[in-house]
């Protein structure tokens, strides 16, 4: 099952500012004897974490417009190396290890790593076999 509590670094900046504004209402009420949790120590550290928080955000953007750019390039050339991998294995006096070398390039070229492309195919034909019940 899914979490469904809130996580992550941005759920806990908010949080933060949160506190620090309700520490802001209890005026003061909050007097903490440990000089780390007064008010103004909390407040840069939360200026501090939304800064680093607002860089990375503005990071990320480019980066995935990088890797969809890259997937879409690379996207019709499966289609290539699979026929590629079809036409090597029908080729007379290919053994095993052959086509265990082609595949290994294929891989590096599609960027996939040879566990995880078990695991899918395993999970592919498992899902694909229904148990009967009585």
């Amino acid at each position: 099952m899914a979490s469904t509590s809130e996580v992550g670094h941005a759920r806990n900046i908010a949080n933060l500012n949160l506190l620090n504004t309700n520490i802001e209402a209890l005026g003061t009420l909050y007097n903490p004897s440990n000089p780390k949790l007064h008010l103004s120590n909390l407040q840069a550290i939360y200026t501090n974490a939304f800064e680093k928080q607002e860089n990375v955000n503005k990071l990320v953007a480019p980066y995935s417009t990088a890797v969809n750019e890259r997937e879409a390039l690379f996207k019709p050339l499966s289609t290539q190396l699979t026929r590629l991998r079809k036409a090597y294995k029908a080729t007379e006096g290919v053994t095993d290890a052959d086509l265990e070398n082609f595949m290994t390039a294929v891989r590096k070229l599609k960027g996939v790593k040879k566990n995880l492309l078990k695991k899918t195919t395993i999970q592919k034909k498992n899902k694909s076999v229904t148990p009967l019940h009585k």
